[in-house]
């Protein structure tokens, strides 16, 4: 089985990635990118593509669990290409092209009992892995140990560098802890910070739901603008038509009396009534100032 391509969806830092590699046969790839670009997430994709995405995977750190995918592409034995994806998902299927499970013995079969574990230690190598390697050679206390560190630099007193820093070690901060030791004092504070940061943290999960909500806020504001709008023209259109200004003149004429006749004229009432056409209005104020005929 050789590698065509990989695609992550919704997976560690990557929305949607696709990587292509060469699968000739004897071809070596090299993907180059600089500290915290994702090589790692692209290793753990690799492994959880071919063995298992973990029920609790680290790798929902910016999208959450919805969506997670990984695909690939890749040339068979018999030189046939051919497409399959896993989902996180319960029992993680592995899909075909149409997104239908394919049989579970597909990947068995190609790995022919390989599993995650033989191919993180023989084809991965990163800053913890090394790590342990040393301190697996320097406990076990063999020639090859010693072999190796001679050659390396000449050091032949590593295992007492090592006993000696385990002493500074212990004197800082000793298995047993110790509240006045500065370093446990300054645990705790990390200890409390790390709860504090954990506690304000806003998850994938709950961006997304704020996320849609504004975009439904911005859409409600939209249409509530249209419609502000075409009730703007309409206002403006009713003002300027003579035919609506005397219809309007004559609905608050037929108001007030009636509010004169049943004597429950309302404050309200008074002042729509006075807010009709200018004119109107006018000559209302005018007519009520003239003095009555027959009056003292």
């Amino acid at each position: 089985m050789r590698l065509a391509s990989m695609t992550l969806h919704r997976y560690g830092n990557y929305n949607a990635e696709r990587i292509c590699f060469d699968p000739t046969p004897g071809a070596v790839n090299l993907l180059l990118a600089p500290n915290s670009a994702g090589k790692s997430v692209l290793r753990n994709a690799f492994a959880d593509l071919l063995f298992g995405i973990h029920n609790q995977t680290p790798m929902d750190f910016r999208f959450g669990y919805s969506g997670m995918r990984v695909m690939a592409d890749i040339v068979l034995p018999d030189g046939t290409r051919t497409v399959f994806s896993r989902r996180k998902a319960r029992g993680n299927a592995i899909l075909g092209p149409d997104d239908l499970p394919l049989d579970p013995d597909f990947l068995p079969g190609l790995l022919r009992g390989r599993d995650r574990r033989l191919l993180e230690r023989l084809f991965v190598l990163d800053t913890e892995a090394l790590r342990r390697g040393g301190s697996d050679l320097l406990e076990s206390g063999g020639d090859i140990a010693s072999a190796l560190l001679s050659a390396a630099g000449g050091i032949r007193q590593a295992r007492a560098l090592k006993l000696t820093l385990e002493q500074k070690r212990d004197a800082l901060a000793p298995e047993r802890r110790i509240a006045a030791r500065p370093f446990y004092q300054a645990l705790g504070r990390f200890l409390d910070a790390r709860r504090r940061a954990n506690a304000e943290m806003l998850r994938p999960d709950a961006w997304y739901r704020q996320e849609q909500e504004c975009e439904a806020l911005a859409e409600r504001r939209r249409t509530m603008n249209a419609e502000a709008e075409a009730a703007s023209v309409e206002i403006a259109r009713f003002g300027t038509d003579p035919a609506c200004a005397a219809m309007a003149d004559a609905a608050w004429r037929g108001r007030g009396l009636a509010s004169c006749a049943s004597g429950r004229t309302q404050p309200g009432d008074r002042a729509a009534a006075g807010a009709g056409s200018s004119g109107t209005g006018h000559r209302d104020q005018a007519r009520s100032r003239a003095p009555r005929s027959g009056s003292s």
